[in-house]
């Protein structure tokens, strides 16, 4: 095969990875939304409770993520549930971490800038307990797995980056907004702002893994042989 042919498979492959992780994220959230509306609401946190119910957003990644990953005869229901597991400790911890701001945790005092740099540290070690747990399944088919736990670590820090910026300009963006009477966008600024860290992280995690994928094993040539 060509360079060119191969560098344009590697893209197309890219291209279907990025989208598959896409759609997982989304049809994860609306799940864990959908639970979240039926759930009485506690302002107590419950690492239990956090865990359950967050664990169909890793669900719906990894069933996403299986459409490529069968052709390296990866296992659907082991596949989604160590994504599941970790996806869920990830907001586990983060959860965790925010509850040091609230009412109980007054009487300590804690700064602000400690609670928020725990938040962002959560979010590298979640990716890196994804990464531990999928490397787990993977480890016959990737020779250097601490790439691809670094990948999911890495992968999603970009929303870590590009969400105080995006925040900080949320008052020209509404200015612009205001100005030209788009009303209707204004209303929906907090669900474009998650749509756009979803992308992004999406984006990131799925580049990061997709090259790894691409350079350790041979996915995008095999012949899909496993269900």
């Amino acid at each position: 095969m060509s360079e060119d042919k191969a560098a344009k498979k590697n893209r197309r492959f890219l291209t279907a990875w990025s989208i598959l992780n896409l759609i997982g994220w989304i049809v994860g959230l609306c799940f864990v939304f959908l639970i979240q509306l039926n759930l009485e609401y506690d302002y107590k946190f419950s690492a239990q409770k956090t865990l359950l119910t967050w664990l169909p957003w890793g669900v719906g990644i990894g069933m996403f993520q299986w459409f490529k990953l069968r052709r390296l005869g990866v296992n659907l229901i082991v596949w989604a549930f160590v994504t599941a597991l970790g996806f869920s400790i990830l907001v586990t911890l983060y959860f965790w971490v925010l509850n040091f701001d609230s009412f109980d945790y007054w009487e300590y005092n804690i700064p602000d800038w400690i609670i928020g740099t725990g938040l962002v540290m959560t979010i590298p070690i979640g990716g890196a307990i994804i990464g531990g747990l999928q490397s787990v399944v993977l480890r016959k088919h990737i020779s250097r797995l601490g790439l691809w736990i670094k990948a999911c670590s890495l992968g999603l820090l970009p929303p870590v980056i590009v969400a105080p910026i995006a925040f900080l300009a949320k008052s020209l963006l509404l200015n612009i907004l205001y100005s030209a009477e788009l009303y209707t966008l204004v209303d929906m600024r907090w669900f474009l702002f998650l749509g756009f860290l979803i992308v992004i992280s999406t984006a990131g995690i799925s580049i990061l893994t997709g090259d790894i994928l691409l350079k350790q094993t041979n996915i995008n040539s095999i012949t899909i042989t496993a269900g």
